[in-house]
């Protein structure tokens, strides 16, 4: 599943890294951090 796809089909979201919890909260706010950390 892409970023688009997460976006398009979920309201909340919880980003993970390594079992920890990175983030909580909306869709399009969570993926344009996770955007940013990974560089895209």
């Amino acid at each position: 599943m892409n970023l688009n796809e997460v976006k398009r089909l979920c309201q909340h979201v919880i980003w993970l890294h390594k079992g920890k919890v990175v983030m909580i909260g909306g869709a399009e706010e969570v993926c344009r951090k996770y955007e940013e950390e990974m560089g895209k």
